[in-house]
C-alpha cells in the first residue's frame, strides 16, 4: 500500500509542478496567463502520468541518452492521447503545435518533446529522487495530504464533467 501511496503523491506533485511549468510558458511564450489544464484547479494529469510511467521504467542507473529516449517515448505517447482523447471525447482542443516544426497532427512535435525529455531528466536526477526520501521520512503526512487531493480531484473532474 506505501507503493500506492507513493505515486498518488507522485502523480499530485508532477501534475502541481507541470501546471505551473505550463503557467510559466504559456507567460513567456504566449504573453498570456492561462489555465493551461484540463481542469479548473491548478493540476495538468497529463504531467502526473508522465512521471509515473517514467519512474516505473526509466532508472537513474541507465545511461542519459537511454533514459532520454524512453522519456521521449513516454511523452509522445502521453501528449498524442491526451490530446486524442480530449479532442475526440469532450471536444477539447488543449493545445496545437500545427505551426510547430516537426508536428503530428498538431498534437505532438518534435521541438516540445526536447523540452519534455529535458525536465524528464531533471525529474528522474534530481525532483524523483527528492520526493521519494522527502516521501520516506514523512509518508504518514503525505499520505493524508495525498488522499485529500485525490479526493479533490475526483470532485473536479465531476464538477468539470457536469459544468
Amino acid at each position: 500500500m506505501k507503493k500506492v501511496n507513493y505515486y498518488i503523491f507522485l502523480f499530485f506533485l508532477a501534475s502541481i509542478l507541470g501546471w505551473c511549468g505550463e503557467i510559466i510558458f504559456n507567460l513567456f511564450v504566449n504573453d498570456q496567463l492561462v489555465n493551461p489544464g484540463t481542469l479548473s484547479l491548478c493540476w495538468c494529469p497529463v504531467y502526473g502520468v508522465a512521471v509515473i510511467i517514467i519512474d516505473l521504467i526509466a532508472n537513474k542507473k541507465f545511461k542519459v541518452w537511454h533514459n532520454a529516449l524512453i522519456i521521449g517515448f513516454v511523452s509522445v505517447v502521453d501528449e498524442y492521447l491526451s490530446a486524442y482523447i480530449s479532442e475526440e471525447y469532450f471536444n477539447n482542443r488543449l493545445w496545437d503545435y500545427s505551426n510547430f516544426p516537426l508536428n503530428f497532427q498538431g498534437r505532438v512535435c518534435l521541438p516540445i518533446v526536447f523540452i519534455f525529455v529535458a525536465c524528464g531528466l531533471v525529474a528522474i536526477y534530481t525532483i524523483i529522487p527528492a520526493a521519494k526520501k522527502f516521501y520516506d521520512k514523512h509518508h504518514k503526512f503525505i499520505d493524508i495530504i495525498s488522499y485529500i487531493l485525490l479526493i479533490i480531484f475526483i470532485l473536479n473532474i465531476v464538477y468539470d464533467a457536469m459544468h
